[in-house]
């Protein structure tokens, strides 16, 4: 998230990690404005507060009041409030259930369905396609995902 703080449990900065890209300081284009981008920061910092206090059993938090008070600099200089959450991890808890709920069957149907090619094999094969399209007829063409070799004729 952002370049090592060096204090808590984190320890002294190692170099390899410096020169590391992080969200905080290299991602303002990933999620569109500024203004999402900090809210998305703001989020991560109170939830990585949030959690720190429910471990160590402290309580009283308003994690809305807390990200409602924090501001950032927009571009033009003036001073932006973040917005809330826009549902409480606590008081909306039957809603965070059946966010997870159907985040667990999106992740279900989709590892159905999964083909187990690694980017390398997929680049492999293009280059493959790509020579075949070279060198055969326009009859037929062949993919192959894995160990699995997949013959489809394509009638002119």
């Amino acid at each position: 998230m952002t370049p090592p703080l060096t204090f808590g449990n984190e320890g002294a900065p190692v170099p390899h990690k410096l020169k590391q890209l992080n969200f905080a300081e290299h991602s303002h284009y990933i999620f569109g404005d500024e203004h999402a981008h900090a809210n998305r920061l703001a989020r991560e910092a109170v939830f990585l507060f949030w959690n720190f206090a429910q471990h160590s059993g402290l309580g009283g938090l308003d994690i809305d009041h807390i990200l409602t008070s924090m501001t950032f600099q927009n571009h033009a200089g003036e001073s932006i409030h973040c917005d809330s959450l826009p549902f409480h991890p606590i008081k909306d808890a039957t809603y965070v259930q059946s966010m997870r709920h159907l985040f667990n069957n999106h992740r279900t149907i989709a590892s159905r369905y999964h083909i187990g090619i690694t980017k390398h094999e997929y680049h492999s094969k293009q280059q493959q396609l790509k020579s075949v399209n070279q060198h055969q007829s326009d009859n037929e063409v062949c993919f192959s995902f894995s160990n699995m070799y997949i013959m489809i004729f394509i009638l002119v």
